[in-house]
């Protein structure tokens, strides 16, 4: 891939940083022109200058959410603004296209700018503006187009059209003029970027968006989940915030029906509703109650009818019903037939009781009715008082609460749509396609190439802080690995062949053991090397690797061992989980402490790399000379384990094997070896090791011996307490005997036979 242009500067400024005052600037804008326009009484509205500006700077992000604040805020002094938040945020996004192809210095797609503006603004403007109002938000212009022999809907249509297209030409205008007089780089710096790796070249980023994917590229993966959970959220909001406000208005509705039915069935006195069926207008009280209706009726638009009627079988008879304008209200003691919609409430209605609040929607149009009842002195339901609430308004509130809630949620929608396409955009895709690219054209061929690739891999300093980081990092270490995998593969191969020439050529033992030390050196170090790149757990279970390879490496070559290194690994673990439990030395016992031991127990011999094969392997009874040269595996051992240490920069558990390998020959007493310390200056780990390690001399076969039975090595152990061994640890040690003997077993059958003495208890592991 081409290396990113020398222009091109990493710009990794904190998202929030960049984009509020950005978007604080053109919020500046639009507010101030729009109030410059109003001050002016210009025939402009100059409130998107700012949003074209924000978006042909800083793109696609910063250009929505400086439209849709724009709006928020004007909502606050003209409530109608809302509705144009979904014009505003197509205006940004267009702007933002047109300015990434370069339209502010191509004079024909600056014009074709202006004109699909236009288009958002105007004719989507328009369209928002007909469905609320019925008009043109510019009703003077439309007038003179009418004049001209317009019908209303062209002329409405015209005057918006001309009107926006005049105030999309000036804003254009002024947002190109403002960028040509701004510094390039500071035009250079405006342009919103979420770099999360070092910069490519558009170059670079389009031979990045040709790489063929076998399904769905992870772009338009996420862009689908952004869509479809937007949208879903949405439509969710949109359906619950309005079913939320049908519902508020309908109660609103039924408690205005309720107050104004009960304040009806206050005013009509239920001791004279039989003179008032009988005698009419002309009855005593009647033509003062039904003025003091009338001016309930009054009191709020939305009152369509008032009435008391008497229910019973044979119909509603006519106690009051006020005329409307347009409609005169029954006659009193007239009887009206019952409406289909209150058929299932007569049976309470005949017997005089409450009834609830019924919605009709029929030839008196979509009414709410709530019927009061009217008792008399005696407690008997005289009439029923009713109010019928015209919910036609409910219905335009409606639509104008739906026209807000699909603007904002659409606004809203494309601006999270937005920003999570930018940020999956250079978090995922940009830094997973090229670390991908980059992977592919990775080279083996040599030395130079490969030190070639590992350099263009690190240079894409990718550091988006997540998990895309961590495979970036992987991806780093494991070409580099690989790259030093094959450069010491063809050392170690150099190295075999050596030793192989040295078999094949007769050499000299001692040379051929000089080449395998120096090999199992090289293992150490190069596993240490390794372990500083790796965290706490890889670290540990590297270290457990090596532990083992390198006491398998010793152990090959011991022929008399078996399995030795981890069986006492194992009895080593058992003393330390009996120590801890009962705890013995508990100030030393530490989980730190107890994790080294364990870790290290299996290199307590890696000192017999030292030994010649003729003494390691000797069949019986070593002569005093070869006794000595057995003994140095413990100097050795420790010296090869200090030069590892001194080479890695946390040593761990090396410290404990170290102490391990040169002391667990030691005895309580003082006799042992090769410092003849005694008590507790033999390190406690060394103590542990040295009953394990005495213990598993004694129940298994060698060439030169068979295995002590179980019983019999245990009292070995016991007796050699306090002289050999540390009587705590051999304590721990029989206490535990059933998990002892359960490892015994799991490596081999026990030797059940006696066999003769052997002289000494002493046995070496």
């Amino acid at each position: 891939m081409e290396e990113h242009d020398n222009n091109i500067r990493a710009r990794h400024r904190p998202l929030l940083a960049h984009l509020i005052p950005m978007c604080m600037t053109g919020l500046v804008v639009n507010l101030a022109g729009a109030w410059i326009v109003s001050l002016l009484h210009l025939p402009l509205y100059l409130d998107s200058v700012g949003t074209i500006l924000i978006s042909a700077l800083g793109g696609y992000l910063p250009g929505i959410m400086t439209g849709l604040v724009t709006n928020l805020i004007k909502d606050i002094a003209d409530p109608t603004a809302v509705y144009y938040g979904t014009s505003n945020v197509l205006i940004a996004i267009c702007s933002a296209w047109f300015a990434k192809k370069g339209a502010l210095q191509k004079p024909p797609l600056l014009a074709a700018m202006v004109i699909v503006l236009t288009l958002v603004g105007g004719v989507l403007g328009f369209g928002i503006t007909w469905l609320l109002y019925g008009g043109a938000y510019e009703e003077s212009l439309a007038q003179a187009f009418m004049v001209g022999g317009f019908s209303r809907f062209d002329a409405s249509f015209a005057a918006d059209y001309v009107a926006d297209l005049f105030d999309k030409s000036v804003s254009v205008l002024l947002v190109v003029g403002c960028i040509h007089l701004m510094p390039k780089e500071l035009v250079e710096r405006l342009r919103l970027s979420g770099w999360q790796q070092e910069p490519l070249s558009e170059k670079s980023q389009q031979e990045l968006r040709q790489i063929k994917c076998r399904g769905m590229s992870l772009r338009l993966k996420i862009m689908g989940l952004l869509v479809g959970t937007s949208a879903l959220i949405a439509l969710a909001i949109t359906g619950i915030s309005f079913i939320q406000y049908r519902n508020t208005t309908i109660d609103e509705h039924i408690r205005l029906g309720q107050g104004i039915a009960g304040l009806v069935a206050s005013v009509i006195d239920a001791e004279r509703v039989d003179e008032y069926l009988t005698e009419g207008d002309g009855a005593a009280g009647y033509q003062e109650t039904e003025r003091r209706l009338y001016s309930i009726m009054d009191s709020s638009e939305d009152i369509v009818y008032i009435y008391a009627f008497r229910i019973l079988e044979d119909g509603c008879h006519v106690v009051f019903d006020l005329d409307q304008e347009d409609d005169e209200g029954f006659e009193p003691g007239s009887v009206q037939p019952f409406e289909s919609s209150f058929e299932r409430y007569l049976p309470s209605l005949l017997a005089g009781k409450p009834i609830e609040p019924v919605v009709s929607n029929g030839a008196y149009g979509w009414l709410l009715t709530v019927y009061q009842p009217v008792y008399n002195g005696d407690g008997d339901c005289v009439c029923y008082a009713a109010t019928d609430i015209s919910m036609e308004r409910l219905r335009d509130n409606e639509l104008d609460y739906l026209a807000r809630l699909v603007s904002l949620c659409f606004g809203f929608f494309v601006l999270i749509f937005a920003a999570g396409a930018w940020l999956a955009e250079y978090n995922i895709v940009l830094p997973v396609n090229t670390m991908a690219y980059a992977m592919d054209a990775f080279a083996y061929n040599s030395e130079e190439e490969r030190d070639e690739s590992v350099v263009r891999i690190r240079g894409l300093d990718i550091h988006t802080g997540d998990e895309v980081e961590n495979l970036y990092r992987a991806v780093c270490k494991t070409t580099e690995e690989s790259t030093s995998y094959m450069e010491e593969l063809h050392d170690k191969t150099d190295m075999i062949q050596q030793m192989q020439n040295f078999n094949t050529q007769g050499a000299g033992k001692d040379e051929f053991d000089t080449l395998f030390r120096s090999s199992v050196t090289a293992v150490i170090d190069t596993f240490h090397v390794y372990a500083r790149e790796l965290d706490e757990q890889q670290a540990r279970e590297m270290q457990s690797g090596l532990t083992m390879v390198l006491a398998d490496m010793v152990e090959s070559r011991d022929k008399n061992t078996g399995q030795h290194v981890r069986k006492t690994a194992a009895y080593v673990k058992i003393i330390l989980e009996q120590m801890k439990k009962e705890g013995i030395y508990a100030d030393r016992l530490t989980d730190k402490f107890i994790e080294d031991v364990e870790q290290s127990a299996p290199l307590h011999d890696v000192g017999k790399i030292n030994i010649p094969d003729a003494v390691l392997n000797k069949p019986g009874k070593l002569t005093d000379e070869e006794f000595a040269k057995m003994k140095t595996h413990t100097t050795a051992g420790r010296d090869i384990i200090t030069s590892v240490i001194e080479n890695i920069p946390a040593p761990g558990y090396l410290e404990e094997a170290r102490n391990l390998a040169a002391h667990h020959h030691e005895r309580w007493d003082g006799r042992g070896y090769p410092d003849g310390i005694a008590g507790e200056e033999i390190p406690l780990s060394a103590r542990i090791m040295a009953v394990a390690d005495v213990f598993d001399a004694l129940v298994s076969r060698r060439s030169y011996k068979k295995g002590f039975p179980f019983d019999k090595a245990i009292d070995i152990i016991r007796e050699g307490s306090g002289t050999q061994f540390d009587p705590l640890v051999v304590h721990a040690f029989l206490q535990a005997e059933d998990k002892v003997r359960q490892v015994a077993r799991s490596f081999g059958r026990l030797e059940e036979e006696e066999t003769e003495d052997m002289g000494m208890h002493t046995i070496e592991g």
